[in-house]
């Protein structure tokens, strides 16, 4: 009866952490962070959840470590459209910060997308 007892509660906890492990999935470069994407200070998990778990351009628009750069911005899909199940996105030159890390910050904060490769030009 022990056993049977150990192997639910061991099922139940493994279960439980692949379903919340499969959240990473769900935001674009999730992977770069893994579950730190969500539990560093566990702001984007809340955006995330308040959001239906899922990511669009509302989610992207926010900054939920309140560091100046938008959700977006730092997992490289300023304007949402990344859908779950497709190529994480990469935008060149640009690296990806953690949007639930304060500390993780973006020095191009401010700079749209599309003129980021204009800015880079004029210090080469």
């Amino acid at each position: 009866m022990r056993l049977l007892v150990l192997g639910l509660v061991l099922a139940f906890a493994a279960g439980t952490a692949f379903g919340y492990g499969s959240y990473v999935a769900k935001v674009p470069n999730g992977d770069a962070f893994s579950c730190n994407t969500c539990h560093k200070e566990k702001k984007f998990y809340d955006d995330f959840k308040t959001n239906g778990n899922k990511w669009d351009e509302t989610l992207a628009a926010k900054d939920s470590d309140g560091d100046g750069a938008s959700n977006g911005v730092e997992l490289q899909d300023p304007q949402g459209k990344w859908r779950e199940n497709k190529p994480n996105p990469k935008i060149p030159g640009w690296d990806t910060y953690n949007p639930d890390d304060r500390t993780s910050i973006p020095p191009y904060v401010g700079v749209a997308p599309d003129s980021w490769g204009r800015v880079k030009a004029l210090y080469r």
